[in-house]
Protein backbone atom coordinates (compact mmCIF):
# COMPACT_ATOMS: atom_id res chain seq x y z
CA UNK A 1 0.00 0.00 0.00
CA UNK A 2 1.51 3.32 -1.08
CA UNK A 3 1.71 6.01 1.56
CA UNK A 4 0.47 9.58 1.38
CA UNK A 5 2.90 12.49 1.23
CA UNK A 6 3.19 14.42 4.49
CA UNK A 7 0.34 16.84 5.16
CA UNK A 8 1.16 20.56 5.03
CA UNK A 9 2.05 22.13 8.37
CA UNK A 10 -0.92 23.15 10.45
CA UNK A 11 -3.47 20.97 8.66
CA UNK A 12 -5.37 18.71 11.05
CA UNK A 13 -8.47 16.53 10.91
CA UNK A 14 -9.84 14.61 7.96
CA UNK A 15 -8.53 14.42 5.30
CA UNK A 16 -5.22 15.90 6.46
CA UNK A 17 -4.37 13.74 9.46
CA UNK A 18 -5.38 10.23 10.27
CA UNK A 19 -5.96 7.52 7.71
CA UNK A 20 -8.52 4.78 7.56
CA UNK A 21 -7.31 1.35 8.66
CA UNK A 22 -7.68 -0.89 5.63
CA UNK A 23 -10.24 -3.65 6.05
CA UNK A 24 -8.72 -7.02 5.33
CA UNK A 25 -10.29 -10.28 4.29
CA UNK A 26 -12.28 -11.11 1.21
CA UNK A 27 -12.10 -9.48 -2.19
CA UNK A 28 -12.99 -5.84 -2.68
CA UNK A 29 -14.45 -4.68 -5.99
CA UNK A 30 -12.35 -2.26 -7.99
CA UNK A 31 -13.60 1.32 -7.69
CA UNK A 32 -12.62 3.90 -10.29
CA UNK A 33 -12.70 7.58 -9.35
CA UNK A 34 -12.28 10.17 -12.10
CA UNK A 35 -11.29 13.70 -11.11
CA UNK A 36 -11.58 16.53 -13.65
CA UNK A 37 -9.61 19.63 -12.76
CA UNK A 38 -8.95 23.11 -14.05
CA UNK A 39 -7.17 25.59 -11.81
CA UNK A 40 -8.50 24.18 -8.54
CA UNK A 41 -5.04 23.99 -7.03
CA UNK A 42 -6.09 25.43 -3.69
CA UNK A 43 -8.53 22.52 -3.18
CA UNK A 44 -7.07 19.56 -5.04
CA UNK A 45 -4.80 18.24 -2.29
CA UNK A 46 -7.79 17.86 0.06
CA UNK A 47 -9.46 15.74 -2.61
CA UNK A 48 -6.37 13.52 -3.05
CA UNK A 49 -6.02 12.88 0.65
CA UNK A 50 -9.74 12.18 1.10
CA UNK A 51 -9.63 9.45 -1.53
CA UNK A 52 -6.25 7.84 -0.87
CA UNK A 53 -6.30 8.29 2.91
CA UNK A 54 -9.01 5.62 3.08
CA UNK A 55 -6.51 2.88 2.20
CA UNK A 56 -9.08 1.17 0.00
CA UNK A 57 -7.24 -1.87 -1.41
CA UNK A 58 -8.62 -1.90 -4.97
CA UNK A 59 -8.72 1.74 -6.05
CA UNK A 60 -8.17 3.23 -9.51
CA UNK A 61 -7.86 7.01 -9.55
CA UNK A 62 -7.74 8.90 -12.84
CA UNK A 63 -7.06 12.65 -13.00
CA UNK A 64 -7.88 14.64 -16.13
CA UNK A 65 -6.42 18.14 -15.88
CA UNK A 66 -7.42 20.73 -18.49
CA UNK A 67 -4.00 22.41 -18.80
CA UNK A 68 -4.18 24.23 -15.47
CA UNK A 69 -1.99 27.29 -15.00
CA UNK A 70 -2.11 27.46 -11.17
CA UNK A 71 -0.43 25.19 -8.60
CA UNK A 72 -2.52 22.16 -9.65
CA UNK A 73 0.23 20.38 -11.59
CA UNK A 74 2.72 20.67 -8.74
CA UNK A 75 0.20 19.05 -6.38
CA UNK A 76 -0.72 16.34 -8.88
CA UNK A 77 2.95 15.41 -9.29
CA UNK A 78 3.28 15.05 -5.51
CA UNK A 79 0.54 12.42 -5.59
CA UNK A 80 1.14 10.84 -9.01
CA UNK A 81 2.54 7.60 -7.53
CA UNK A 82 -0.97 6.95 -6.17
CA UNK A 83 -2.68 7.51 -9.51
CA UNK A 84 -3.64 4.95 -12.15
CA UNK A 85 -3.42 7.61 -14.87
CA UNK A 86 -3.24 11.35 -15.21
CA UNK A 87 -2.86 13.84 -18.01
CA UNK A 88 -2.80 17.60 -18.39
CA UNK A 89 -4.04 18.90 -21.73
CA UNK A 90 -6.71 21.20 -23.08
CA UNK A 91 -10.15 19.68 -23.45
CA UNK A 92 -13.65 20.75 -24.45
CA UNK A 93 -14.86 21.37 -20.91
CA UNK A 94 -15.52 19.53 -17.66
CA UNK A 95 -17.92 16.97 -19.12
CA UNK A 96 -15.47 16.05 -21.86
CA UNK A 97 -12.75 15.67 -19.23
CA UNK A 98 -14.92 13.34 -17.15
CA UNK A 99 -15.71 11.24 -20.23
CA UNK A 100 -12.00 10.99 -21.07
CA UNK A 101 -11.42 9.52 -17.63
CA UNK A 102 -14.43 7.21 -17.75
CA UNK A 103 -13.17 5.78 -21.05
CA UNK A 104 -10.09 4.51 -19.20
CA UNK A 105 -11.98 3.11 -16.21
CA UNK A 106 -11.66 -0.61 -15.50
CA UNK A 107 -13.42 -0.66 -12.11
CA UNK A 108 -16.70 -2.45 -11.51
CA UNK A 109 -17.90 0.70 -9.72
CA UNK A 110 -17.24 4.22 -11.00
CA UNK A 111 -17.85 7.86 -10.09
CA UNK A 112 -16.27 11.24 -10.54
CA UNK A 113 -15.19 13.49 -7.68
CA UNK A 114 -14.43 17.08 -8.57
CA UNK A 115 -11.16 18.59 -7.42
CA UNK A 116 -12.92 20.93 -4.97
CA UNK A 117 -14.98 18.15 -3.30
CA UNK A 118 -13.92 15.38 -0.93
CA UNK A 119 -14.99 11.91 0.15
CA UNK A 120 -15.50 11.15 3.82
CA UNK A 121 -13.46 8.57 5.68
CA UNK A 122 -14.76 5.06 4.98
CA UNK A 123 -16.92 6.11 2.03
CA UNK A 124 -15.30 3.71 -0.44
CA UNK A 125 -15.74 0.75 1.91
CA UNK A 126 -19.41 1.72 2.39
CA UNK A 127 -19.91 1.74 -1.38
CA UNK A 128 -18.11 -1.59 -1.78
CA UNK A 129 -20.22 -3.30 0.88
CA UNK A 130 -23.42 -2.15 -0.82
CA UNK A 131 -22.09 -3.38 -4.14
CA UNK A 132 -21.23 -6.82 -2.76
CA UNK A 133 -24.64 -7.11 -1.08
CA UNK A 134 -26.99 -6.01 -3.87
CA UNK A 135 -25.03 -5.25 -7.09
CA UNK A 136 -27.01 -2.00 -7.63
CA UNK A 137 -26.71 0.01 -10.83
CA UNK A 138 -26.81 3.21 -8.74
CA UNK A 139 -25.77 3.58 -5.11
CA UNK A 140 -26.77 6.93 -3.59
CA UNK A 141 -25.36 8.24 -0.32
CA UNK A 142 -25.71 11.46 1.65
CA UNK A 143 -23.54 14.56 1.32
CA UNK A 144 -22.84 17.84 3.10
CA UNK A 145 -22.58 21.26 1.45
CA UNK A 146 -19.91 23.50 3.00
CA UNK A 147 -18.49 26.94 2.33
CA UNK A 148 -14.86 27.63 1.49
CA UNK A 149 -13.96 27.65 5.20
CA UNK A 150 -15.58 24.28 5.81
CA UNK A 151 -18.67 25.64 7.58
CA UNK A 152 -21.72 23.48 7.04
CA UNK A 153 -24.40 24.98 4.78
CA UNK A 154 -26.78 22.09 4.21
CA UNK A 155 -27.11 18.33 4.57
CA UNK A 156 -28.35 16.34 1.59
CA UNK A 157 -30.00 13.04 2.49
CA UNK A 158 -30.82 10.90 -0.55
CA UNK A 159 -34.48 11.05 -1.48
CA UNK A 160 -36.04 9.19 -4.36
CA UNK A 161 -39.63 8.08 -4.59
CA UNK A 162 -40.56 4.50 -5.39
CA UNK A 163 -41.00 5.33 -9.07
CA UNK A 164 -37.52 6.43 -10.27
CA UNK A 165 -39.16 8.70 -12.85
CA UNK A 166 -39.74 11.13 -9.98
CA UNK A 167 -36.07 12.00 -10.45
CA UNK A 168 -37.28 14.23 -13.28
CA UNK A 169 -38.68 16.51 -10.57
CA UNK A 170 -35.22 17.10 -9.14
CA UNK A 171 -36.61 19.44 -6.46
CA UNK A 172 -38.55 16.38 -5.23
CA UNK A 173 -35.44 14.19 -5.32
CA UNK A 174 -32.00 14.43 -3.74
CA UNK A 175 -29.19 12.64 -5.57
CA UNK A 176 -25.85 14.20 -4.51
CA UNK A 177 -23.42 13.66 -7.37
CA UNK A 178 -20.15 12.85 -5.52
CA UNK A 179 -22.09 10.44 -3.28
CA UNK A 180 -23.73 8.63 -6.23
CA UNK A 181 -21.70 5.71 -7.54
CA UNK A 182 -22.72 3.62 -10.54
CA UNK A 183 -21.71 0.37 -12.14
CA UNK A 184 -19.44 0.39 -15.16
CA UNK A 185 -21.91 -1.96 -16.84
CA UNK A 186 -24.54 0.80 -16.55
CA UNK A 187 -22.13 3.26 -18.14
CA UNK A 188 -21.48 0.84 -21.00
CA UNK A 189 -25.21 0.26 -21.47
CA UNK A 190 -26.35 3.89 -21.30
CA UNK A 191 -23.34 5.59 -22.85
CA UNK A 192 -21.10 8.46 -21.71
CA UNK A 193 -22.14 11.80 -20.27
CA UNK A 194 -23.74 14.22 -22.72
CA UNK A 195 -20.97 16.68 -23.58
CA UNK A 196 -23.50 19.31 -24.59
CA UNK A 197 -24.26 19.54 -20.86
CA UNK A 198 -22.09 21.76 -18.69
CA UNK A 199 -24.24 21.80 -15.54
CA UNK A 200 -26.84 19.01 -15.54
CA UNK A 201 -24.73 16.18 -16.98
CA UNK A 202 -25.09 14.04 -13.85
CA UNK A 203 -28.87 14.45 -13.66
CA UNK A 204 -29.22 13.81 -17.40
CA UNK A 205 -27.13 10.63 -17.08
CA UNK A 206 -29.25 9.28 -14.19
CA UNK A 207 -32.48 10.07 -16.07
CA UNK A 208 -31.16 8.42 -19.22
CA UNK A 209 -30.35 5.32 -17.15
CA UNK A 210 -33.91 5.28 -15.79
CA UNK A 211 -35.49 5.73 -19.22
CA UNK A 212 -33.18 3.04 -20.67
CA UNK A 213 -33.59 0.33 -18.03
CA UNK A 214 -36.96 1.23 -16.50
CA UNK A 215 -38.00 -1.12 -13.72
CA UNK A 216 -34.87 -3.20 -14.23
CA UNK A 217 -32.72 -0.38 -12.82
CA UNK A 218 -31.49 -1.39 -9.36
CA UNK A 219 -31.03 1.53 -6.97
CA UNK A 220 -29.70 1.31 -3.41
CA UNK A 221 -29.30 4.22 -1.02
CA UNK A 222 -27.93 5.01 2.40
CA UNK A 223 -28.15 7.94 4.80
CA UNK A 224 -24.43 7.56 5.55
CA UNK A 225 -22.55 10.74 4.59
CA UNK A 226 -20.09 9.87 1.83
CA UNK A 227 -18.95 13.24 0.51
CA UNK A 228 -18.59 16.97 1.03
CA UNK A 229 -19.42 19.52 -1.69
CA UNK A 230 -17.60 22.84 -1.47
CA UNK A 231 -19.33 26.05 -2.51
CA UNK A 232 -16.94 28.88 -3.35
CA UNK A 233 -16.85 31.98 -5.51
CA UNK A 234 -15.57 30.17 -8.62
CA UNK A 235 -17.82 27.10 -8.59
CA UNK A 236 -20.50 26.74 -11.25
CA UNK A 237 -23.24 26.12 -8.71
CA UNK A 238 -22.74 29.63 -7.32
CA UNK A 239 -22.51 31.50 -10.60
CA UNK A 240 -24.65 29.84 -13.26
CA UNK A 241 -28.28 29.43 -12.17
CA UNK A 242 -29.37 30.43 -15.69
CA UNK A 243 -27.21 27.69 -17.21
CA UNK A 244 -28.57 25.08 -14.79
CA UNK A 245 -32.16 26.10 -15.58
CA UNK A 246 -31.66 26.10 -19.36
CA UNK A 247 -30.13 22.63 -19.31
CA UNK A 248 -32.88 21.27 -17.06
CA UNK A 249 -35.45 22.45 -19.61
CA UNK A 250 -33.43 20.90 -22.46
CA UNK A 251 -33.26 17.55 -20.64
CA UNK A 252 -37.01 17.52 -20.03
CA UNK A 253 -37.72 18.22 -23.68
CA UNK A 254 -35.33 15.50 -24.83
CA UNK A 255 -36.53 12.75 -22.51
CA UNK A 256 -40.26 13.48 -22.40
CA UNK A 257 -41.14 11.50 -25.58
CA UNK A 258 -39.60 8.38 -23.98
CA UNK A 259 -41.77 8.55 -20.87
CA UNK A 260 -44.90 6.46 -20.28
CA UNK A 261 -48.00 8.45 -21.19
CA UNK A 262 -49.18 8.51 -17.56
CA UNK A 263 -45.99 10.28 -16.53
CA UNK A 264 -45.66 12.47 -19.62
CA UNK A 265 -48.62 14.65 -18.58
CA UNK A 266 -47.06 15.29 -15.17
CA UNK A 267 -43.69 16.05 -16.77
CA UNK A 268 -45.37 18.53 -19.12
CA UNK A 269 -46.82 20.38 -16.11
CA UNK A 270 -43.37 20.45 -14.48
CA UNK A 271 -41.86 21.81 -17.66
CA UNK A 272 -44.46 24.58 -17.88
CA UNK A 273 -43.83 25.49 -14.25
CA UNK A 274 -40.07 25.54 -14.67
CA UNK A 275 -40.09 27.47 -17.94
CA UNK A 276 -42.32 30.08 -16.31
CA UNK A 277 -40.02 30.36 -13.30
CA UNK A 278 -36.99 30.69 -15.57
CA UNK A 279 -38.67 33.51 -17.53
CA UNK A 280 -39.59 35.36 -14.35
CA UNK A 281 -36.08 35.05 -12.94
CA UNK A 282 -34.56 36.24 -16.21
CA UNK A 283 -36.98 39.18 -16.24
CA UNK A 284 -36.21 40.12 -12.65
CA UNK A 285 -32.48 40.16 -13.41
CA UNK A 286 -33.04 42.78 -16.16
CA UNK A 287 -35.12 45.18 -14.09
CA UNK A 288 -38.71 45.84 -13.09
CA UNK A 289 -39.83 47.20 -16.50
CA UNK A 290 -38.59 44.14 -18.36
CA UNK A 291 -40.08 41.83 -15.74
CA UNK A 292 -43.47 43.51 -16.01
CA UNK A 293 -43.41 43.23 -19.81
CA UNK A 294 -42.28 39.58 -19.63
CA UNK A 295 -45.12 38.58 -17.33
CA UNK A 296 -47.88 40.54 -19.09
CA UNK A 297 -46.87 39.15 -22.50
CA UNK A 298 -46.78 35.50 -21.39
CA UNK A 299 -50.02 34.13 -19.85
CA UNK A 300 -48.23 30.84 -19.03
CA UNK A 301 -46.56 32.60 -16.11
CA UNK A 302 -49.82 33.86 -14.60
CA UNK A 303 -51.00 30.80 -12.59
CA UNK A 304 -47.90 30.67 -10.38
CA UNK A 305 -47.46 32.33 -7.01
CA UNK A 306 -43.76 33.04 -7.59
CA UNK A 307 -44.69 35.23 -10.59
CA UNK A 308 -46.78 37.61 -8.53
CA UNK A 309 -44.35 37.47 -5.63
CA UNK A 310 -41.53 38.54 -7.94
CA UNK A 311 -43.64 41.38 -9.35
CA UNK A 312 -44.59 42.58 -5.88
CA UNK A 313 -40.96 42.59 -4.71
CA UNK A 314 -39.86 44.41 -7.86
CA UNK A 315 -42.57 47.06 -7.96
CA UNK A 316 -42.88 47.63 -4.21
CA UNK A 317 -39.40 46.95 -2.75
Amino acid sequence: MLTLPAAPNGKIGWPWTGTHTAVTGGEWPRITIVTPNFNQGRFIERMFRSIHGQSYPNLEHIVIDAASTDESLAVIRRYESLLYYWVSEKDRGQTHGINKGLERATGEIVNWVNADDILYDGALFEVARAWKADRPHLFIGASVDVDVDGRELKRNLPRLRENPLWLMAYWESVVPQPSTFFSRSLLQSVGPLDEKMNYRMDWEFYLRAISHLGKELRIAKTDVFLSEITYHADCKSMNSSTGFNAEAIAVWRKLMPRLPLSFRVRARLWLNWFESMDKVEAGRAKGRGYLLWRVLSDPKTWPYRFTWGALKQSLFP
